[in-house]
């Protein structure tokens, strides 16, 4: 009985290992086969007469807080605001879409 139970703890345990080999070789073929897929990224064009503004400078450092108060604040507070009852509180009428328009940028 000793020897079935040895044996067994045994084979559990090899199994775990392959199991984890299987599944580390995996993972690999996968983010070998995504790295092969990937495109190299381009940057923008630097223009020194935008980029030293100091407007422009300011907004660097102001854009980050932006987007945080986007994600923290006011997309939280829109997702409240369109539920009912606080919808028909403030008048969320849902029609966004009209002012969203999506027109070519043009460049200066």
């Amino acid at each position: 009985m000793a020897t079935s139970a040895a044996t067994s703890t045994a084979t559990s345990t090899a199994g775990r290992k392959t199991h984890a080999l299987r599944v580390g070789i995996l993972g690999l073929a996968l983010a070998g086969a995504l790295l092969g897929t990937a495109r190299p990224a381009s940057a923008d064009d630097y223009d020194p007469r935008r980029a030293g503004h100091p407007l422009r400078i300011i907004a660097y450092a102001l854009h980050p807080i932006g987007v945080a108060f986007d994600y923290l604040l006011f997309r939280p507070a829109h997702w409240l605001g369109h539920r009912e009852p606080i919808r028909t509180i403030f008048g969320h009428t849902g029609d966004e879409h009209r002012y969203h328009h999506t027109q070519p940028h043009a460049e200066p």
